[in-house]
């Protein structure tokens, strides 16, 4: 089970027999046992059933912005045409922020063998057609979705933005179907924050508060692997990590800006969970001609050791506080957590070390 999914501590599988095995991998995945929690399971299951975890959460109203895309003697043009109490579209997180238009060019003379097109040429009726490909700035705590229609007549003679036909004679088709990528779990780790050379106190998670000694928190909880009946409360760990600055956005003055969108990473309209693992890096021998012997990222694995219950995501600060080192038996911790949305679909998963080290605030 190295390779794979833990399944807790050696006693949950009994003799290893395969009736205990299967009631373990039942307990784990979908039927915890009744009545009080207690560990290894604590009342979580891994796949969680969404009747069950119904929640009458608030939604946040959409932000919605219309554009109307044309092409005129100038060429084709974009035009927002939004109501002027709405967010403003382009640039804004969340909203359409760019359009790119694959339209069928016109042949040309011009230098070469053979004629060049002109991307701003007018075109005859029979080739109007465009393929419309709308880039949208966003995060994982938005869900954005698109749909067009056709105006058949409009006339924008003088340039001003108007249309120059009266909306009772205005021919439009139908809007299409929404369009949408859909809410897909993104998932952030070790192999992200390498690619974009996020600074190391943004990317673990820091247990030892400012000032303290990170030799003492360390013996303590290596101590505690011990004792069944020992915590640590590493709540403040996780919204300190979140909150860490470690880039510079040009667009909002005022210094280093954080990784995370923290307003909605705290909002009571996501549910957020944790599953500590346990790192156990491989140490099967190997032999090098050069007698330089790599390590196998591959060869390493996680065990799921502790499942923290899961809490409202306005509680970010308490998620982290049951860590017990008995259930997780190492000193190389991997912490998942997991965002859900109000119908208890996967959102967003960050996985972050347990660093013995100090936080800067």
């Amino acid at each position: 089970m190295d390779a794979g999914l833990g399944i807790g501590v050696a006693h949950d599988v009994g003799d290893g027999s395969v009736p205990n095995l299967v009631d373990a991998f039942r307990k784990w995945f979908i039927a915890p046992d009744p009545g009080p929690t207690k560990p290894p399971y604590s009342g979580r299951r891994l796949i969680d059933d969404p009747a069950a975890l119904k929640a009458d959460l608030a939604v946040a109203a959409p932000i919605s912005c219309a554009f109307r895309v044309s092409r005129g003697a100038q060429g084709w043009q974009i035009r927002e045409t939004t109501a002027g109490t709405l967010p403003s579209g382009v640039g804004g997180l969340g909203a359409a922020t760019g359009f790119e238009i694959l339209a069928q060019p016109v042949s040309s003379s011009g230098p070469g063998p053979r004629p060049s097109p002109r991307y701003d040429d007018i075109v005859s009726d029979g080739r109007l057609s465009a393929l419309i490909r709308i880039s949208v700035l966003d995060h994982p705590f938005h869900i954005s979705r698109a749909r067009m229609r056709i105006l058949c007549n409009l006339r924008d003679v003088d340039g001003d933005n108007t249309p120059d036909i009266d909306k009772a004679f205005q021919l439009a088709s139908r809007f299409s179907n929404w369009n949408t990528e859909g809410r897909q779990l993104t998932v952030t780790g070790a192999h992200t924050f390498a690619a974009y050379h996020i600074p190391r106190q943004g990317c673990e998670l820091r247990v030892v508060a400012h000032g303290d000694d990170p030799a003492v928190e360390f013996v303590k909880w290596e101590t505690a692997i011990d004792d069944a009946t020992a915590s640590f409360k590493y709540g403040q760990s996780l919204p300190a990590t979140l909150a860490t600055p470690v880039f510079e956005n040009t667009d909002t003055p005022g210094g280093p800006s954080s990784l995370w969108e923290i307003t909605p990473m705290q909002s009571s309209d996501f549910h957020i969970s944790a599953v500590a693992h346990r790192f156990i890096p491989d140490i099967s021998p190997r032999f090098a001609t050069d007698g330089k012997v790599p390590n196998v990222p591959s060869l390493d694995s996680l065990r799921a050791q502790q499942m923290l219950p899961g809490i409202s995501a306005n509680n970010l600060s308490s998620l982290l506080d049951g860590l017990s080192p008995a259930q997780i038996r190492s000193i190389s911790v991997i912490v998942d957590v997991t965002w859900r949305d109000s119908e208890r679909m996967l959102v967003l998963t960050v996985t972050l070390p347990l660093a013995f080290r100090q936080r800067e605030n």
